[in-house]
Order: C-alpha cells, then sequence, then structure tokens
C-alpha cells in the first residue's frame, strides 16, 4: 500500500507554515510501528549525557524489523 502523502502548506509565515514545510512530500506513515513511542525514539537516537543507548536502540531497531510501515520509512533503522 502506497502511504499518503502530506498536503502542500497553505499556512502564513510562522512556526506552522515552517512545520508544513517540512512535512511536505513526506510520508504520512498512520501504521508506523513507532508511532506514540517518541520516548523509546528519543532514548535511542538522542540520548542524555553520559546515557548508554545501546539497550533503545536494540529495542527500536526491533521494532522496526516489525514495522508495516518500514519500507516507506526513511527513517528505518533495518535494511529494506
Amino acid at each position: 500500500m502506497t502511504p499518503k502523502k502530506r498536503m502542500p502548506p497553505r499556512y502564513q509565515p510562522g512556526d506552522l507554515s515552517l512545520l508544513a514545510e517540512i512535512l511536505t512530500d513526506r510520508p504520512n506513515l498512520t501504521d508506523a510501528a513507532c508511532r506514540g513511542a517518541w520516548r523509546l525514539v528519543d532514548e535511542a537516537l538522542h540520548p542524555q549525557p553520559n546515557a548508554d543507548p545501546s539497550a533503545a536502540r536494540a529495542r527500536l531497531t526491533a521494532l522496526c524489523r516489525t514495522c508495516p510501515a518500514r519500507a516507506a520509512c526513511s527513517e528505518s533503522l533495518v535494511n529494506h
């Protein structure tokens, strides 16, 4: 199934238009396994100083391997 594309921005200059510009032409992966797992993503990809992100990265990689949206995801941690 081909993921839906986000619509072009329709906002005035400001934060919303910047966000819309960033997301334009990015797939809308509503069935991504990592949706709602922002803490895990942050721990794995943006660890706190002196933190070891290896366990979080391993959990996130396992999540990516089972994700139904993996083929369309440009951020996947595993090969397509």
